[in-house]
């Protein structure tokens, strides 16, 4: 079975939180067509998907009619929505990204004693294991030191 995540509901979400950050408004139903490619039909069941999901992902303008558009619009995208978008960081992409630092660092810094502080800063954020270096990253940036 192929994932509708990646090829259908991701993408329109994409476009939703782009659409919004861009303009401030909702996005329209061809509005979302232009920017995925997805037909009327495959965008009305997107939205009915990311319309559902929980946490709330976005709003939607919802307007039942004969023709059986059920969505004429979405927006107001949460923080969880720009986080599945890659916006906002989740707390997993701040551990890669500071683990990804840090080799970094263990490979250019400037003189031979930072590199090897970082090799050894790395070697101890990859010896806790990410979910501890996560964990004191969520509490650093939620409560302070």
């Amino acid at each position: 079975m192929t994932s509708v995540w990646e090829t259908r509901d991701l993408p329109v979400l994409k476009a939703i939180v782009d659409f919004e950050d861009e303009t401030g408004q909702y996005a329209r139903l061809d509005t979302l067509a232009q920017r995925t490619g997805h037909d009327d039909a495959l965008l009305q069941a997107a939205l009915r998907a990311l319309n559902n999901e929980q946490p709330r992902l976005i709003s939607v303008i919802d307007v039942s009619s004969m023709s059986g558009k059920f969505f004429m619009g979405a927006g107001d995208a949460t923080g969880e929505a720009r986080r599945r978008v890659g916006q906002w960081p989740t707390r997993e992409s701040l551990a890669d990204r500071i683990i990804a630092a840090l080799e970094d660092a263990a490979e250019n810094a400037p003189t031979e004693e930072e590199r090897s502080g970082a090799r050894k800063f790395l070697d101890g954020a990859k010896g806790v294991g990410k979910g501890v270096l996560t964990s004191v990253l969520v509490k650093v940036l939620t409560e302070g030191l």
